[in-house]
């Protein structure tokens, strides 16, 4: 054990003899070149510093980018999505407006077995209407509220109701006397 812990002091001495030659030469390397030894090492520390940090902020910018990156691919995602709905909007848009035009064609081709003038009349009936100018509106022609069950009877119901079929039901004098206008203006 002796032997063991005179070994360790005898390291310990050498240890202790080779720092001071290590520092001693470090003093003579700077008196040398006049310390421009250890000016550069403490550059080359210095360089090494800055490197870690513009290498540390470079892994930070590319995290930032990744994350920039990642929610401008949910933003385009989301977008497409809202332009498909907005398209499919617009289809069924379009889709309800050929419908609606439709109607209308065959509405005006019925209404021609009414005679010419009957839709301009329909026209100033609903004009008189949004303006507010009936108390109730009128009713026909009576012919659209008339449905045939059997086309037998079609002569018979033609030679009872005649033209008045293409007439009109209005429920006070006001509303007559407006509405004989309308059809007085309208040639009828």
């Amino acid at each position: 054990m002796r032997d063991a812990v005179a070994q360790v002091q005898a390291q310990k001495n050498r240890i202790a003899v080779t720092e001071g030659k290590k520092s001693e030469e470090e003093r003579r390397l700077r008196g040398i070149d006049g310390g421009s030894n250890a000016q550069l090492v403490s550059e080359k520390e210095e360089k090494i510093r800055e490197r870690d940090h513009v290498a540390a902020q470079a892994q930070e910018l590319e995290t930032e980018h990744i994350r920039c990156q990642s929610q401008l691919t949910a933003a385009q995602e989301s977008s497409q999505n809202i332009q498909r709905q907005i398209s499919g909007k617009q289809d069924e848009i379009q889709r309800v407006r050929n419908r609606e035009q439709e109607l209308r064609r065959v509405q005006s081709q019925a209404m021609l077995a009414y005679g010419q003038n009957m839709q301009n009349l329909l026209r100033l009936i609903d004009d008189e209407t949004r303006k507010g100018n009936w108390k109730e509106k009128p009713i026909g022609p009576l012919g659209r509220h008339v449905t045939l069950l059997k086309q037998d009877w079609s002569p018979i119901l033609e030679t009872i109701f005649g033209n008045g079929l293409s007439g009109f039901v209005v429920t006070n004098y006001d509303d007559q006397s407006l509405l004989r206008k309308l059809m007085y203006n309208n040639n009828w």
